[in-house]
């Protein structure tokens, strides 16, 4: 769903205000939390994922830019007018994306190798690593497309706020 046309914006009283968050990674590798807040604004339920906690009260004064994605306003930038916070645009760190690249080429490297040697040990096995590097590519490639929109909605809501 291509969702750049629909940024709206809503504001209003904060109610029904809901705090969770999202652990993801661990052990290993370090874990990556994100903070999600659930309200309603003007009857409509909105939701903010974010790095870190959004400081926001029940009661306060908001505006809120975003899309209408399957009954839920996701929000992609958010003003408290009770207190002046802003949030900050989404953004792609370089290193992040430098990684994903590298992995991806590594993914493919190491998949090229398995098609080659099951190649020689019984051909029709090559399919499978190859299926794996289609895969791959896909799934990474997918990630930096979202990753790449959210970003660019993020600026689009953000500045659409500011112009308020």
């Amino acid at each position: 769903m291509h969702s750049t046309n629909h940024l709206s914006i809503h504001h209003g009283v904060v109610e029904d205000l809901t705090r969770t968050t999202h652990i993801t990674g661990g052990g290993e590798t370090s874990a990556r939390t994100t903070h999600i807040a659930m309200i309603k604004i003007a009857g409509k339920h909105c939701e903010y994922r974010s790095a870190s906690p959004v400081p926001i009260s029940e009661g306060e004064t908001v505006k809120v830019v975003g899309v209408e994605e399957r009954g839920l306003y996701k929000v992609y930038a958010m003003k408290n007018d009770s207190t002046g916070f802003l949030t900050e645009v989404f953004q792609i760190g370089a290193a992040a994306s430098g990684c994903s690249v590298a992995f991806m080429v590594l993914w493919c490297t190491v998949c090229l190798g398995m098609t080659v040697t099951f190649a020689f040990l019984f051909f029709p096995l090559a399919i499978v690593p190859m299926a794996m590097a289609g895969f791959g590519v896909w799934a990474m490639s997918k990630s930096m497309r979202k990753n790449q929109l959210n970003q660019t909605l993020s600026r689009q809501a953000h500045t659409m706020l500011m112009r308020l």
